[in-house]
């Protein structure tokens, strides 16, 4: 049994399931600008707009997507890398005339649990975990 059959299809159909969307090497490498490159960029630059309106546009998602890619893969590169996924740095926003930080990533998602309480006599039953519906 190798890698592949034994992990990597298994967790490749598990995460199709789950609504991940399977995107090919080489679909990837396009997206990535080449094989050395390290984001899918268009995806970066829209969710870097997304999560961070009023703060970035698409002059300032590509100054960030740069920046990301100038990261050096040592313990000071991963420190770099640390401060941008903690939200600590920041870009320059000429219409406020100052700095504003950014987010890679949104640590304060909202959940939403949506259920229905099924009435059994006069007692309520709860659904099973299998049985709450999750909406982002």
């Amino acid at each position: 049994m190798s890698e592949r059959s034994a992990v990597q299809n298994p967790m490749l159909k598990y995460a199709s399931e789950i609504g991940w969307q399977y995107i090919s090497p080489e679909v990837a490498s396009m997206a990535r600008l080449g094989d050395t490159g390290y984001y899918l960029t268009d995806v970066l630059r829209e969710q870097l707009i997304n999560l961070n309106r009023g703060v970035v546009d698409t002059g300032r998602a590509n100054e960030i997507i740069r920046r990301l890619n100038l990261l050096y893969p040592s313990i000071e590169g991963n420190r770099d890398a640390l401060s941008y996924l903690r939200g600590e740095q920041s870009v320059f926003v000429p219409d406020e005339n100052r700095q504003r930080n950014f987010s890679l990533i949104d640590f304060e998602i909202r959940v939403t649990i949506s259920f229905t309480l099924q009435m059994n006599g006069d007692k309520k039953a709860w659904p099973s975990p299998t049985e709450l519906m999750l909406f982002f």
